[in-house]
Order: structure tokens, then sequence, then C-alpha cells
């Protein structure tokens, strides 16, 4: 048998105005660096955060590759673009 172990966030917000909320947290690290995964169907919500972040100062990259109920082959592949991306938060 594997051992598994979940980190959990020290942070989990959600609800109307988020994002906002998102943001400003994320922007007040030490040079933040995002790595946003998600599907490429949301797209343009998700370029309004990518803007949002930039615009305050955030290192964004994106991987928007996650097209339908995430495989473990699709999840060993965006945690190897992540990792690549270096970053400090992961959306």
């Amino acid at each position: 048998m594997r051992t598994i172990t979940f980190f959990q966030p020290k942070r989990l917000t959600f609800g109307p105005g988020c994002i906002t909320e998102c943001v400003a947290y994320i922007a007040a690290l030490s040079a933040p660096r995002v790595h946003i995964i998600s599907s490429s169907s949301i797209a343009e919500r998700i370029n309004s955060l990518r803007v949002a972040l930039e615009d305050s100062g955030c290192h964004v990259s994106m991987d928007l590759r996650v097209n339908a109920e995430p495989t473990l082959r699709m999840f060993e592949e965006s945690l190897l673009r992540a990792r690549e991306a270096k970053p400090t938060c992961v959306l």
C-alpha cells in the first residue's frame, strides 16, 4: 500500500467578489509567481484574472489544457508544466 499525504492550503476563499480579494492577497506575497490551471472553455474569464494579477505586479503562467475530467496522465502532465513554471502560487 502507498502512503498518501494531503497538504491543505493556508487559505481557501470562495463566493461573490473573491477574485478581487484573491488578486490583492496574491499581489501582497513576496515576488508572486502564479500558475493558473484551467480549461480553455473558460479562457475569457481566466484571462481577466491573468490581466488583474499582471497589473498587480505578478508573473503569471497559464495551462489551459484541462479539457475533460482529469485523468492521472493529464494530472501528471499538468504537474510537470506547473513545476517548470516554478510558481509560488497555483490557481
